[in-house]
């Protein structure tokens, strides 16, 4: 006998999370899958900000820059609108969990138009509940408090009694007949959301999109972009493939994750040269020629800081992948840890070290006397190296760097060197089905098809440039509209 639903849920991460939650607030009747034995997806390794908006107007100026102008006018407004009354959500939420709910103005937009109207919403304090208690096998940094957003909407969807089938694949839809085909049976829906993540773990889709093909990840190994081939099955067309959130780093040893750069605080570009950093930013990158070719601090680093590492000599080959990160024995003394790790995997080595000696020792990390040494080590000529480090250390001196390093981050490097490779890598990715502001899946000719939604990840709207803390903002707006339409398609 077919199980039946209204609404079936396909995801528990923050999305899924949000679709259950709206159900339960509008008394529709919901059934959620999730592949995997625990909740949370990638959401559970993030920093756990929501991106809100305190005025409207102001913010769709802002969302229409940064999306280069890629959306019509109607979508960006109301957007904007919605980051604006997801506050008052917000505030429910909090409420009926029993945590702390915060604002804050965020300091690292672009300065462009409407970046003052941004800002930043938490949920905090969680009771009787940690990180490993929701999933042990979450690896995160101490300030990482997305967990505690998702515990909290789990605590309120189990008290309105959601029913949540762990271990159960979603493989395909017949969307004629209204059923899913999963990995426990079939499944009889009369609307179906997919809240299934994106594929920064799916080697044949960043092959099939991205110039880099198959780069390391630090997000989510289970996020292998089945919501996108199940709806493009039925006829959906993707947007926004070519868009992920990404960075540089070094490779962890254990194989296809990524170890980020630590301590690169964000900033808003014009106030680059007076920002207080964090910690000291110790290190250049060169690429396999031995030469700098990128600004190694971008003003959010964790979106943009992979895109350096497209540029290919056509003739030749790409000589940034991988390159070589440098740094020396006063910055391993004042950088504090130079890695940071994050997964959502059972992983063995999970913490880097705050002094960077561990890692000196498991030789993720090269010592190199001189130049010789360290020429040798990355494989270039030894006076083009030597060049680069003296041009750089010229550029210490008179405070500007020709690539843009903001004047902090400056600072001269002498022997003892340290080297290693860095790669670039992805966080999560935006790409996947498009949708429109009802969060419906749309056909190759941008028409709905019936009955189907996709939310979150799955399909970001993030065209260009991404919003920081944007994908949780899109995770509740999209659940909100799609229940809301659902919700409304009943009542006529």
């Amino acid at each position: 006998m077919l199980m039946q639903t209204d609404v079936l849920i396909v995801g528990y991460g923050c999305a899924g999370m949000a679709a259950a939650y709206y159900c339960n607030k509008n008394n529709i009747k919901h059934l959620v899958i999730e592949k995997n034995s625990h909740l949370g997806g990638l959401s559970i390794i993030s920093d756990g900000g929501i991106a809100i908006s305190f005025d409207p107007k102001e913010t769709a100026k802002y969302l229409t820059i940064t999306n280069d102008n890629r959306h019509t006018t109607e979508y960006t407004d109301l957007f904007s609108q919605k980051m604006y009354e997801l506050r008052d959500d917000l505030k429910q939420i909090s409420i009926e969990a029993g945590v702390t709910y915060s604002e804050d103005k965020n300091s690292f937009h672009y300065d462009f138009d409407g970046c003052e109207s941004l800002g930043v919403a938490y949920l905090n304090g969680i009771k009787n509940c940690t990180v490993t208690d929701l999933n042990p096998d979450v690896v995160i940094k101490e300030y990482d408090k997305g967990w505690e957003l998702i515990a909290s909407l789990h605590k309120i969807n189990s008290d309105y009694g959601t029913e949540i089938i762990y271990n159960c694949e979603c493989l395909s839809i017949d969307n004629n007949k209204n059923i899913a085909h999963t990995s426990n049976g079939s499944i009889n829906y009369k609307n179906i959301i997919f809240a299934s993540g994106g594929f920064e773990a799916s080697a044949e889709l960043k092959n099939e999109n991205w110039n880099l093909g198959n780069i390391l990840h630090n997000g989510y190994f289970k996020n292998t972009g089945d919501g996108i081939r199940i709806l493009n099955q039925i006829g959906a067309k993707n947007w926004n493939m070519w868009h992920f959130h990404g960075s540089y780093g070094f490779k962890h040893p254990e194989g296809g994750i990524g170890i980020r750069l630590g301590g690169m605080t964000g900033y808003t570009p014009n106030k680059k040269d007076t920002m207080k950093p964090g910690k000291p930013f110790t290190h250049i990158i060169v690429n396999q020629l031995g030469k700098r070719f990128m600004n190694e601090y971008h003003p959010f680093p964790s979106d943009t800081m992979h895109r350096p590492f497209e540029h290919t000599d056509i003739l030749s080959k790409n000589f940034q992948t991988p390159s070589y990160f440098i740094s020396d024995e006063k910055g391993r003394e004042q950088a504090g840890a130079w890695g940071t790790i994050r997964a959502n995997a059972k992983i063995k080595y999970k913490v880097w070290s705050k002094n960077n000696i561990e890692e000196i020792k498991k030789g993720l990390i090269k010592r190199a006397r001189n130049v010789t040494e360290l020429a040798k080590f990355i494989g270039c000529d030894e006076n083009v190296l030597q060049n680069t480090l003296n041009k750089w250390n010229q550029s210490v001196d008179n405070g500007n760097d020709d690539l843009g390093r903001p004047k902090h981050s400056l600072r001269k490097l002498s022997p003892w060197y340290f080297v290693a490779e860095v790669y670039p890598m992805i966080g999560n990715t935006h790409g996947g089905p498009k949708h429109n502001i009802n969060s419906q899946v749309l056909d190759s000719f941008d028409q709905p098809i019936n009955n189907v939604y996709a939310i979150g990840e799955l399909g970001a709207w993030w065209s260009w440039i991404y919003l920081a803390s944007g994908n949780f903002s899109e995770c509740f707006i999209g659940a909100k509209q799609a229940i809301m339409h659902i919700k409304k398609s009943y009542n006529s």
